[in-house]
């Protein structure tokens, strides 16, 4: 006799469907809170590159704009640490916005908050930015070699983790095999690509209240309490409806962690809401994989040998750091 399943393979009536379709779901966009301003951020043209110089200036000046900051305004002890709960892994910090090197494409190297998302966009295209590029590190085998550039100098190698595990006698299993097959796997640059970018708004009148478009918003409350030395409590964390995240949204990102901050300076609450430009550019990877099996009859044996590219500051996080 066949076994039923109660959902597999049966179609099933969606209990979200009406809500969405008549309009009545509001998103990371849609939040509006009275004397709301809008954040935008200047972001790095090159991959690797020194930061001689970020002139403010002519944004400041501009009508409409409220504030502009730059690393050099933070204090030093916020950071977003990356690493993994693996004791293999390393621990590389990250200041929220860059101080003296940009190490990808996208990273933000100056924040406007303004009254309107066009005149914070208008006043990040007077942002005057000096870099001296170095040589990009873009491929994961690159990076592993010993004469490659450095992203984190302190750390004196770019292998953010080397993880080895086995299970069983895998050599004798490969000695028995009546077939033992080897490819190269390449995956290119991937996207996550959700309908809705990233996200924030924080308001800091009183108790800190965060909104963010998360996968995991007990994740966001834990890292911005800790990030801003608050007790989890003094936080609250409000997640509107979330257009699609696909894991991209499981972390907290420096765009989100910086909007506190700016809440506080301005004394307003603000608003960040990601745009497909941003998206394209900040949230994506790549990997590359080579895969050797052995079969006689099934499968006996497998092995890997993969380089993943972490990105240049080791997502996923682990645990932030600071005062504000």
């Amino acid at each position: 006799m066949s076994r039923r399943f109660r959902y597999v393979g049966r179609g099933l009536p969606r209990v979200e469907d009406d809500r969405l379709l008549r309009g009545r779901v509001s998103f990371l966009d849609d939040v509006r809170l009275p004397g709301m301003l809008h954040v935008a951020f200047v972001r790095s043209p090159l991959a690797h590159a020194e930061l001689r110089r970020v002139d403010t200036a002519a944004a400041a000046q501009l009508d409409g704009v409220t504030a502009v900051v730059t690393g050099a305004d933070l204090p030093g002890e916020l950071e977003i640490v990356t690493g993994s709960s693996r004791p293999e892994a390393g621990e590389w910090r990250r200041p929220l916005l860059a101080r003296d090197r940009v190490r990808y494409v996208g990273e933000p190297v100056a924040a406007v908050a303004a009254c309107s998302r066009y005149v914070a966009e208008d006043a990040c295209e007077l942002v005057a930015v000096e870099y001296e590029p170095l040589e990009p590190v873009v491929d994961a085998e690159r990076a592993l070699e010993p004469d490659a550039p450095l992203l984190h100098e302190r750390h004196g190698s770019n292998n953010f983790a080397h993880v080895e595990f086995e299970h069983g006698d895998v050599d004798a299993a490969f000695a028995r095999a009546a077939h033992v097959f080897r490819k190269r796997f390449h995956f290119g640059r991937t996207h996550a690509a959700p309908l809705e970018a990233r996200g924030g708004a924080a308001d800091w009148s009183g108790d800190l209240t965060f909104w963010s478009s998360t996968q995991m918003p007990f994740l966001v409350r834990s890292m911005i309490a800790r990030l801003y030395r608050l007790p989890e409590t003094g936080v609250r964390v409000i997640v509107p409806a979330v257009g699609g995240g696909f894991g991209l949204k499981v972390h907290l990102y420096v765009e989100e962690a910086i909007l506190p901050f700016l809440s506080r300076l301005v004394a307003a609450p603000v608003k960040w809401a990601e745009d497909r430009y941003e998206h394209l550019a900040r949230a994506a990877t790549r990997r590359r994989c080579s895969a050797t099996s052995s079969w006689r009859r099934r499968t006996t044996a497998a092995s890997w040998d993969c380089a993943a590219a972490s990105s240049a500051t080791g997502e996923p996080i682990r645990g932030t750091r600071g005062r504000a």
